[in-house]
């Protein structure tokens, strides 16, 4: 097996096993502090781990479009470099597998899951419950990122895909194709894209933009 695959594979099965083992860590909290209200909490917790997501998606491939190149160290092959081959055939992301897919952003999810288990027994449990909601389920949905945009470029992906792109839960792929349009400089948001309309009308990347001194997106 390629060895980048072997990689994918052991990040993809130690996400599993750390998310798992905070999600009973929670539960356990939960037998000590859980309550009604609390599972309120949790379920506005989710959402709004849901938009940190989605944001993180959009300033990760805002940065990987336009600053550093394929040569840049650790980042340029890792990051920068599979984000420009999109834009040169965006149908290639369907050819990756789901190791490939979904192998990288497993990756990056295993030093905050580690974090949060070293530090779990410093919160009350009330406070681990919402954090560890919080942590599990922004990271739950920053691993589906890549999933979700390749399914955006799936010409028939699954019917329950296909119904959760339509209702706009996901991203959809009209919703994504504005990315792929000139002057490729909004809708960088990938997971939902319920945050591109605010990135891009609040201005602050074309800022950002203008002051490293860019006028468009790199290719390279």
């Amino acid at each position: 097996m390629n060895p980048l695959r072997i990689l994918d594979s052991v990040s993809i099965s130690a996400y599993a096993v750390l998310s798992g083992w905070l999600g009973f860590r929670i539960m356990q909290s939960w037998s000590l502090a859980g309550s009604p209200a609390l599972l309120f909490y949790c379920a506005l917790v989710l959402l709004l781990s849901y938009l940190i997501a989605d944001l993180l998606s959009g300033v990760v491939h805002f940065l990987a479009d336009n600053f550093g190149n394929a040569d840049t160290p650790i980042l340029g092959p890792a990051l920068i470099h599979p984000f420009r081959e999109h834009h040169d055939d965006p149908a290639e992301i369907t050819r990756h597998g789901f190791l490939e897919t979904n192998g990288n952003n497993c990756l990056v999810c295993i030093p905050v899951f580690l974090g949060l288990h070293l530090t779990y027994h410093w919160f009350s449990p009330e406070a681990a419950i919402l954090v560890g909601t919080g942590v599990n389920g922004t990271l739950a949905f920053i691993f589906l990122t890549n999933q979700v945009h390749k399914w955006a470029h799936q010409p028939k992906p699954p019917a329950g895909v296909r119904m959760l792109q339509r209702t706009g839960l996901i991203l959809s792929p009209d919703h994504h194709a504005r990315h792929h349009r000139e002057p490729f400089l909004n809708h960088y948001c990938i997971t939902s894209g319920w945050l591109n309309p605010i990135l891009d009308r609040s201005g602050i990347l074309q800022f950002l933009l203008r002051i490293a001194g860019k006028q468009g997106r790199e290719t390279s």
